[in-house]
């Protein structure tokens, strides 16, 4: 069984409402199948960080939403959990928000030999991603990038 398209609209408005009730950012919210089994994932972050509290209380109150609506017409497993500090970034907003972190750059295609760049990101000018490595600012345009996400040194 799948969820129509109403129920996963439904699902990620029920997903943000909870987020913003509670105070906390509204990240992502997918459905996965692992193992044979059905997932909803959301994903939150708050400043500061989120904590397990914060979880527990999103995966009650969402838990409640989600049995009260009935949407979702199969068996599923809730999972809650923090952007985590290697986060993918998503957008002029979260490129906004980060600006001057160290990040990893994931490319379609090699640039210049290499698939994978971790430098400073410097700024966003749509459609291009400025990322500082050694003192040199390198332009990628985001429809190369896989993927990019914070890369804290640790």
């Amino acid at each position: 069984m799948s969820l129509t398209k109403q129920g996963y609209q439904k699902l990620i408005a029920l997903s943000q409402n909870v987020c913003q009730e509670l105070g906390l950012e509204h990240i992502e919210t997918s459905l996965k199948k692992q193992d044979g089994q059905q997932k909803i994932v959301l994903v939150l972050d708050k400043p500061g960080g989120i904590m397990i509290d914060d979880c527990v209380k999103v995966s009650k109150r969402l838990s409640e939403l989600l049995d009260l609506e009935d949407i979702i017409p199969f068996e599923y497993h809730l999972e809650v959990s923090s952007a985590g500090i290697f986060r993918e970034l998503k957008g002029q907003k979260d490129f906004e928000r980060f600006m001057g972190h160290q990040v990893l750059i994931s490319l379609k295609n090699p640039f210049q030999g290499k698939k994978r760049w971790i430098g400073f990101l410097k700024g966003f000018e749509d459609p291009m991603i400025l990322v500082e490595q050694a003192d040199e600012v390198f332009k990628f345009n985001q429809n190369q990038v896989k993927k990019i996400r914070l890369h804290p040194d640790l």
